[in-house]
């Protein structure tokens, strides 16, 4: 049994602009708006929940609020100096105020690599003995998706 959040549906949505470094595209800054999405896997418990719905939504609303409007940069390949954000990539130099960026413990800011860091967010915010799986998926709009699990 499982339970399922839909970002799109229940304004899960944050909007953000990135780069994917040595991509011939997408290694231009340019942005997205995105959705979180979640599945949660397990028994009920006496109550007939697997988990609340709201301790899902707070978590969630976290990394939502975390990311909207902001930069998003890889934490290692960035400097940080005076309140500023330097990052140099393919020759080009890009400086952005402190308080406009998101910094994200990943080597390249892919929607799979976002997957992978809003899941490790996700698993330690709930603690539950009846959850048996996470999955968690990152839309960059609608119909491109990148889900990832992990079995507690």
């Amino acid at each position: 049994m499982y339970l399922s959040i839909d970002g799109w549906k229940s304004n899960f949505t944050f909007s953000a602009c990135h780069m994917i470094p040595a991509h011939k595209k997408c290694g231009r800054l340019h942005g997205h708006t995105y959705a979180l999405h979640a599945r949660i896997y397990g028994k009920q418990d006496k109550t007939g929940m697997i988990v609340d719905f709201s301790v899902v939504k707070d978590a969630m609303r976290k990394i939502v609020d975390q990311l909207d409007h902001r930069v998003l940069l890889p934490k290692k390949r960035v400097e940080s100096e005076k309140n500023e954000i330097t990052i140099i990539e393919g020759g080009k130099r890009y400086v952005f105020p402190e308080t406009d960026v998101a910094l994200i413990d990943v080597p390249c800011l892919t929607a799979e690599n976002l997957a992978k860091y809003a899941l490790k967010k996700i698993c330690r915010e709930i603690k539950n003995e009846n959850i048996s799986e996470i999955e968690i998926g990152i839309s960059e709009g609608w119909g491109q998706d990148a889900w990832v699990s992990r079995k507690l």
